[in-house]
Formats: structure tokens, C-alpha cells, sequence
């Protein structure tokens, strides 16, 4: 058998032999020639690596790697932890010249039982955010950008009002539960506020909104009442406070 194949190689060889030279082929084209006859394909001549290609060839891998568990586990996490939502403005609210972007638990996961949240505060020249109070939360605001009047109402019986205005650069707290606001009292500049909260759910109620904008209205006799105004300046109100949101 081995005889066999020998002697087969042997005939396919004096054969590419006669086929280049019958036609003036070189001694690369003989080769050829045997390739040919023998059905086997012969690819591209080996490209010589010289170099800074020779050293990156080295450190290539021989195969393709795929991304360990460890890396993919890795990018899950940053994905969770990571979050555009602070970077454009939220849509300012009726007439009131603020507009504000909540990240919180229900809008950033990464903050689920973190017991935090954080606020981006735009204020159109004049802007306010009107008196609100967070029922869960001391709030730190701070000032990126303009002037704003910030202040806060302590509770009864001394009820004293606590205000400063701010400027870029600065920091202002609310305590838990009071009563508080910001105003852009500039007639041509907006401002920008970042405000932290030490909740993941703080919460908001504005005063005006509870009061007048309620859903179902509270009775006109109670507001009657309690702010020692007639029937007509109730609905006024109601109206105003429907005006402004």
C-alpha cells in the first residue's frame, strides 16, 4: 500500500513536471500545476509580519473570547446604578415658572431602600416653588446657577418665618415637615437648583394645591372659616388655583 502511494505521487509529479514545462512555467507554477491535479487548494501566500505587526499578533487571542460572567455581572450593575434622567428640564407647571425632575425610587431603581432622592430645580425669571412641605424628608438644596429668596416656616405656637436669599454656589436646608419655598426674584435670568432629599419617597403637598385645588374640594363653609373669607373670594381662589396649574 505504501508502495502504492509512492509511486502514485511519483507519477503525479512527473506529470506537474511536463504541464510546466510544456508551458515555460517557473518552478512555483510547478507546484501549481501538482495542486491542481491533485484537487487541492492552495490559499494566499503568508504575509511576512514585521514589527509593531508581529507584536500585535502575538498578543492577540487565538480565538474569539467571549465576556466572562464577572464582566457581565459588572455591566448589569453599572447599568442599575446609572441614570440620565437629571440632564434635561421636566415641564414647568402652569404659571408658576418652575419645573421639577424627581429622581426617586419610582423613577431611578438604583434608589430603592437607599432612603434617598434627588431633585434638578429649574426657575423661569420670577419663577417660584410655591409653599410646599415634604412629609418624609429634610431637604439640602443647591444653588447651580442665580439668586434665589428661600425660606421656611417653624411650627406653631412661634410659627417665625426663616428666610436667605442664595446665590450660585450655596446650600440651604428645610427641615423635615415645614413649610418652605424658593423664588427667582430676578426678572431676567432663570436659576438652577439640585435638591437632595433624605428619602426615597419624600413626598410633596403644596399648600395652595391642598387648599384650593383638592380633589374632592373642600367645603366652602371650612375655607370660609378657617381663612375668614366670604363665598365669592373662596370661588376666586378655586379659580385662581385652577388657573395656575
Amino acid at each position: 500500500m505504501l508502495r502504492a502511494r509512492v509511486s502514485l505521487s511519483g507519477i503525479v509529479s512527473d506529470k506537474a513536471k511536463d504541464v510546466a514545462a510544456s508551458r515555460g512555467l517557473s518552478r512555483n507554477a510547478e507546484g501549481s500545476a501538482m495542486d491542481a491535479l491533485l484537487g487541492r487548494r492552495r490559499g494566499p501566500p503568508a504575509k511576512l509580519l514585521r514589527g509593531p505587526q508581529l507584536r500585535r499578533a502575538a498578543r492577540a487571542p487565538a480565538y474569539p473570547q467571549r465576556p466572562s460572567l464577572q464582566a457581565f455581572r459588572r455591566r448589569a450593575v453599572l447599568r442599575h446604578l446609572f441614570s440620565q434622567q437629571l440632564r434635561n428640564l421636566a415641564n414647568f407647571t402652569g404659571n408658576l415658572g418652575s419645573a421639577i425632575n424627581l429622581a426617586a425610587a419610582a423613577t431611578f431603581g438604583a434608589l430603592n431602600m437607599q432612603g434617598l432622592s434627588i431633585a434638578r430645580v429649574d426657575y423661569k425669571p420670577r419663577g417660584i416653588n410655591p409653599p410646599h412641605v415634604h412629609p418624609r424628608a429634610t431637604e439640602v438644596l443647591f444653588l447651580a446657577k442665580g439668586t434665589l429668596l428661600v425660606g421656611f416656616l417653624s411650627t406653631a405656637p412661634a410659627n417665625q418665618f426663616f428666610y436667605q436669599t442664595i446665590y450660585a454656589g450655596d446650600l440651604f436646608v428645610f427641615p423635615s415637615g415645614l413649610v418652605h419655598f424658593q423664588f427667582n426674584r430676578n426678572k431676567s435670568k432663570p436659576a438652577l437648583a439640585i435638591a437632595a432629599l433624605n428619602s426615597q419617597n419624600p413626598g410633596a403637598s403644596q399648600l395652595a394645591v391642598v387648599l384650593f385645588g383638592s380633589d374632592a374640594p373642600l367645603p366652602e363653609e371650612v375655607l370660609e372659616t378657617t381663612l375668614g373669607i366670604d363665598d365669592d373670594e373662596v370661588r376666586r381662589l378655586i379659580s385662581v388655583q385652577n388657573t395656575l396649574n
